[in-house]
């Protein structure tokens, strides 16, 4: 093969190895708008419902999370039109990450005054395990969550949080990686990536010096 025809192939070679070994953004976490899993509030306010909401999920995988889908009030009892969306490894435990977004990052959807935050996380790292998620507005200001159901034993838990009455519900989506991204090619696309260098330099050595 002609010296001036393997450069090409080892630059389309290493092109299609690198290309293998990306991974895209996927969902990672789904919790529907009309899950009563595994929410709370903490401070609960019932006279004015305002309240942070948290709610739990789980990562099978070490992932990266690069993105999230929120369902929230146009909560303007607080003042505010901004979201903070903190992680957590536990209820009220320690705070892992923690970002505001503004309101113009909101899609509104329907007429019950419910919005989706569409928003780009800032690709947090996350070990396999369980955390929770909370949601409120920036600088203290809490949610309205338009719901004046109580719990039944005067608890401060409530099923995620009622939004606009009954008929919605605390719901978000989180998407990113399975893996956090590595520089390091998988095993597999090692493998050709060597397979092919070594092709390369067999088809070097057979048509011997010029």
């Amino acid at each position: 093969m002609p010296a001036g025809k393997i450069a090409p192939l080892l630059r389309l070679s290493l092109a299609c190895c690198l290309f293998a070994g990306t991974a895209s953004a996927a969902p990672l976490y789904e919790q529907p708008l009309d899950s009563w899993d595994g929410g709370w509030c903490s401070p609960c306010n019932t006279d004015t419902l305002n309240f942070r909401m948290f709610a739990s999920f789980t990562l099978a995988q070490s992932s990266m999370l690069q993105g999230g889908t929120f369902a929230v009030l146009d909560h303007t009892v607080s003042g505010s039109n901004d979201l903070n969306v903190s992680i957590w490894d536990a209820p009220q435990g320690k705070q892992l990450f923690s970002r505001n977004f503004s309101g113009s990052d909101y899609l509104q959807l329907g007429s019950e005054s419910t919005h989706y935050a569409i928003v780009d996380l800032p690709e947090w790292s996350l070990d396999a395990g369980s955390y929770w998620i909370s949601l409120t507005g920036i600088n203290g200001n809490f949610m309205s969550w338009g719901s004046d159901k109580r719990a039944g034993d005067d608890s401060y838990f409530r099923p995620n949080g009622e939004l606009a009455g009954n008929q919605y519900y605390v719901g978000f989506a989180l998407e990113g990686q399975s893996r956090p991204p590595t520089a390091v090619p998988v095993p597999g696309t090692l493998g050709l990536l060597l397979a092919g260098l070594g092709a390369l330099g067999l088809i070097g050595r057979r048509r011997g010096p010029a």
